[in-house]
Parts: structure tokens; sequence; C-alpha cells
């Protein structure tokens, strides 16, 4: 129980927006890099990436969300809670975040990544 009980109110009408009017909510991310490659398995339940590292990284879906790969580098996650769905996708990226200096890892859709410069060779 929070200590001031109004301060759960401001975000109440938002929930309900949320689970009345966009019952399906959809998140993209993709992968980018040379030899990165996702797959699902068992229904949606098991995603598999392949992110450069010497052993897949395996992640178990939560019940709630549903994950497809349309191509090797595009994963689509759906679902009703937005909030699970959006979790889920944040666990997702935290496997291999986006570089900076490369552009390569995991990153949403419509995310854009600025570049940095590197070190400049006298």
């Amino acid at each position: 129980m929070p200590k001031n009980p109004l301060s759960s109110f401001s975000s109440l009408p938002i929930a309900l927006h949320d689970a009345v009017l966009q019952p399906t909510k959809r998140i993209p991310p993709k992968i980018v890099g040379v030899g990165y490659k996702a797959r699902a398995e068992a229904a949606g339940r098991l995603l598999y990436l392949k992110l450069g590292y010497s052993h897949e990284v395996e992640l178990t879906v939560p019940p709630a969300v549903r994950v497809f790969c349309f191509k090797n580098n595009v994963i689509c996650c759906t679902g009703i809670d937005k909030q699970r769905v959006h979790q889920f996708a944040a666990t997702v990226r935290t496997c291999k975040p986006p570089e900076v200096y490369k552009g390569k890892g995991i990153m949403y859709v419509d995310e854009v990544i600025k570049k940095k410069q590197g070190k400049k060779s006298k």
C-alpha cells in the first residue's frame, strides 16, 4: 500500500486505457550485426539468440507474451499486457545493447542510434 493513496490514482486511467483500447501490443526488436540471428521454438515459448558469444542465449518467454521471428533478424513480441510485452522486449535488448561505435546489437525498429566518431589517428 503506498503512503499516499492518491499517488497511484494518476496511473489508473492509463492502465485502463491500455487494457481496453489496446488489446494487443506489438514491439519488434531488430538484430543488427554479422552472424547475429534469432529463432523462436516451442510455439513461441522459447527464444534462442546467436549474438556472437560462444553459446546461444536462451530466453524463456513469459505466459502473457508470444514471440515470432519473421526473419533471422526481426523478432516480434506480442501480447495483451503492454507492460509485460515491453518488459520482455527490454530483457531481449539487454542481451546485446546497441553499440555506439559500430551500430551493432539489438535495437527497436524505430530507434535511432547516434554513432560516435572513433579515435582519430595523427
